[in-house]
Formats: C-alpha cells, sequence, structure tokens
C-alpha cells in the first residue's frame, strides 16, 4: 500500500485563491515586501490549524517555494500528506487501486479549502518527490510484536545495505534501518496509534485516528474468541527517486519519467517492493535459525548437504565464517577481513553459507508474513470489529 507522499507541482497547475492563508503571505514570494531569501530560496508554508485537528479534518501541509533554478526564477507547490489518512481519517485503513479517483477529488476538495485551485487531472499530473510504502499485517498466531522485532535484532541485516544504520527503540516496539536513500520501518501499529502526536512514529493528526478504545474493543474479542490480535507495520520509505528507479529496475518494473501521482499510486508495484525488501529479512532470519544451532549440529549439516560439492578446506572455512558470525557482528568480521585478504573472497563465503540454510525450521511467524505479503489484501479495521451477535462466549 502506500501511505505517505510528496507531490510538487510547477505555477502554471495551480492558482492561489486566498494567499493569507499562508504564513508568511504567498503574495509576497514575488512582491513587495518579499519573503526574505535564505540560500537563494523564498518559500512560505502552510499547515493544518488546530481547528481542522479538532474537527477531525485532515490536510496536506504545503510549502509555496521561489528559486532560481539557474535558467530561470520557478515557483512550485509541494504537498505532502498521508494518503489514509487523507481519504478515511485513519493511518490504518489500506487503499486499493480504485481508491484513487477518490483520493484525487478529496485532495482537490482540502486543497480548496486551504485557498489552492488545481484542477483533478493536474493533480495527477504532479510529480512524486517522496514515497512511503507500507502493509499493516496481522499477527493471529499468538507472535508478539516484540518477538518479531528482537528476532529481526539479531540478524547482521544491516550488512546487506552499505552505510546502514540501525534502532531498536520503546521496549522492541520498533526497528529502523536507515541509509541516505531509504528507510525500512518496523512497528507495533496499534501501540503506535495510541502514542501522543510528539511520541509517535507516524507524527501529527492524531485526532483524526479511530479512538483507541476501538483497538482495545478489538483485543478484549480475540481474546473471548482465544484468537490474537497484534499488528506489525512495515514501511519502506524512499528519500529520493534515484533509489526508487534502481529498485524498479531491479525489479523489472516499468519507471516511469516523470513519475507522476498517477504512475505512483499501483498497488502491484507497492506489493512488489515491500516484498523485495522482506524477503531480505526473511533470508536472514532463516540464516539466523541455522547459525542458532550448536557448532557441532552445523557442521554436521554442512557435511550432509556439501560433501560431494565443498572440499575438507573450505567446509571448514564455512563453519569458522558461520562461528564467527553468530557471535559477532557481520561488519566487525567483514572489517577484520578485509585488513587483509579481498573482500570478495568473503562475499562468495557468505553466499555460499546461505545454501545451508533452506530446510532450516523457521519462526511461524515468517511463514505467516510471507503469506500476507503474497494475498497483499487492504488491510480495514471493520473486519476485526466484535459486534457479540450470535456470540456464544458471553
Amino acid at each position: 500500500m502506500i501511505d505517505t507522499i510528496v507531490l510538487t507541482s510547477p505555477i502554471h497547475h495551480f492558482k492561489i485563491i486566498d494567499s493569507s492563508r499562508f504564513q508568511p503571505d504567498a503574495m509576497w514570494i514575488h512582491s513587495k515586501p518579499y519573503i526574505a531569501t535564505v540560500n537563494g530560496i523564498r518559500k512560505c508554508v502552510q499547515n493544518p490549524t488546530k481547528e481542522d485537528e479538532k474537527s477531525g479534518i485532515y490536510k496536506p501541509r504545503l510549502t509555496l517555494t521561489r528559486r532560481w533554478d539557474g535558467y530561470r526564477v520557478t515557483i512550485s507547490l509541494r504537498m505532502e500528506f498521508s494518503i489514509p489518512k487523507l481519504l478515511y481519517g485513519n493511518s490504518f485503513d489500506e487503499l486499493s487501486d480504485h481508491d484513487f479517483p477518490a483520493v484525487v477529488r478529496t485532495l482537490y476538495e482540502r486543497l480548496a479549502d486551504m485557498g489552492v485551485r488545481m484542477l483533478p487531472w493536474k493533480l495527477e499530473q504532479a510529480i512524486v518527490s517522496v514515497i512511503h510504502y507500507g502493509k499493516n499485517i496481522v499477527l493471529s498466531d499468538y507472535t508478539s510484536i516484540h518477538y518479531v522485532l528482537s528476532r529481526i535484532a539479531k540478524t547482521n541485516i544491516s550488512h546487506c545495505f552499505d552505510t546502514a544504520r540501525t534502532d531498536y527503540a520503546n521496549g522492541w516496539e520498533l526497528f529502523r534501518l536507515h541509509t541516505k536513500s531509504f528507510q525500512i520501518v518496523l512497528y507495533d501499529k496499534i501501540a503506535d496509534l495510541r502514542k501522543t502526536k510528539d511520541r509517535a512514529i507516524e507524527k501529527g493528526m492524531r485526532g483524526v485516528n479511530y479512538q483507541m478504545s476501538l483497538f482495545d474493543d478489538l483485543r478484549d474479542a480475540s481474546k473471548r474468541r482465544h484468537e490474537s490480535f497484534e499488528v506489525l507495520r512495515m514501511e519502506i520509505r524512499f528519500l529520493n527517486k534515484a533509489k526508487l528507479r534502481s529498485v524498479f529496475r531491479t525489479l523489472k518494473m516499468p519507471f516511469a519519467d516523470p513519475f507522476t501521482f498517477h504512475a505512483a499510486f499501483d498497488m502491484e508495484h507497492a506489493q512488489r517492493i515491500v516484498a523485495c525488501f522482506w524477503d531480505t529479512f526473511a533470508a536472514e532470519l532463516r540464516l539466523l535459525a541455522f547459525l542458532d544451532t550448536k557448532p557441532v549440529d552445523r557442521v554436521a549439516r554442512m557435511i550432509q548437504c556439501g560433501w560431494h560439492e565443498k572440499t575438507p578446506t573450505k567446509l571448514l572455512a564455512l563453519a569458522m565464517l558461520a562461528e564467527m558470525v553468530a557471535n559477532e557482528d557481520y561488519r566487525s568480521v567483514r572489517k577484520q577481513f578485509e585488513s587483509i585478504y579481498d573482500r570478495r573472497t568473503l562475499a562468495r563465503l557468505s553466499v555460499e553459507l546461505r545454501e545451508f540454510q533452506g530446510g532450516m525450521d523457521e519462526s511461524p511467524f515468517v511463514s505467516l508474513i510471507d503469506r500476507a505479503l503474497e494475498r497483499y489484501e487492504p488491510l480495514k479495521i471493520w473486519k476485526f470489529q466484535y459486534t457479540g451477535v450470535h456470540d456464544n462466549t458471553q
């Protein structure tokens, strides 16, 4: 699914009807008294008001910018918003391709309320600069989010991405992997919705979300039916189009240039992108299951599976690498090895080590998430609502 998105449109695609809604006044961006120029840029902003939040009306964050592009002065409008919040008033319900006309219509109406006139077809042609793909996954097998994230934390997932950093926060309610071009974030969705605006992972407009008592009711109903209700949120946040274009190329998906709002609203592409990054996590979790076994058992499996293909020296080298990775961060192992030897040698050994992970008993939640991403059905809160009708547990 698609969550947060940032769109940009040139001045000839929109018209400011009420400049006083912006701070400072949008009229001053090109007339006296001019807005102060910072790093060659003049800008004014319009954010949702407290009145909007109290009334439960979600609006985008707008930034009007005037700059010199090296050839001429350009004026553009930047629109940042969460698509589910715009359409449904919450960040839990998920979208389908059929929702696009309703999203455009709603965005058109909210912009009009904010003093900006922009025709729907021009909204569809707005350029995407930032996009967050995501999926809510219900864990119905009594697996806790804490356990899922703690298992991921034990993997060496960061070595799969150059210059990556990882964060673990809020008592294993959050796992975040950073690079300069994108982020991968996994967290407890229900716990996040309970947080205040300042502490939440998804900032802003907490008032338009469903009341958290609803989720308490859902969990209580699940308990009465002896069911589990945990929601894992996975987000892939692209911070620039270069990385997004690279991922599209890797997955052999056509990348429209320019990458418009209409082109971006494709749930099949969203599914493949989220599944691609999850597959990296799943591979690491399966390798972790292999590394969690005793050293003698790992060697026995290596001999059993690779005796006819690997030399004794190669098997012992792989056994030593498995032992080192089981007890130390992969980056530390790589740094020590590459100080003397060719980095490609260790990379080849790492690939060969993964050959032995097949058939290992993995955590049940891995296959559960695999199935959820394969189906990729939009998650709706009403599907989990409890009415008590014809219920024999009361």
